[in-house]
């Protein structure tokens, strides 16, 4: 297909060639309100979400989120506790430096 039927696509995949697209979860922006959630805090749900989630410790690490979304780690720190406290992730300290995430089970 063209990028003439995909627009969007096709500009990004000029500015960053090489570059996925991936899904994430419609319902997740379908009920942002009703989840409290902030637009801050959906982008790094996002992130989650396009990591392998097996049952193990999830990736990103703050870390990642830290230096791909360009937040400060106290930032993300704090999107990350008011996402635990509604119960949608569990976040789980693995190392002095890194604290990585699981599912809430």
């Amino acid at each position: 297909m063209s990028a003439r039927n995909f627009p969007v696509e096709g500009r990004l995949g000029e500015i960053i060639p090489g570059e996925n697209w991936g899904i994430v979860p419609f319902s997740i922006y379908k009920y942002q309100k009703a989840l409290g959630l902030s637009i801050q805090e959906v982008y790094v749900l996002n992130w989650l979400f396009i990591h392998r989630w097996d049952g193990r410790e999830t990736y990103p690490s703050i870390n990642a989120l830290v230096r791909h979304s360009g937040y400060t780690r106290p930032y993300i720190q704090g999107i990350l506790r008011e996402i635990e406290e509604k119960n949608l992730i569990h976040t789980s300290d693995s190392t002095a430096r890194t604290r990585t995430l699981t599912t809430q089970t």
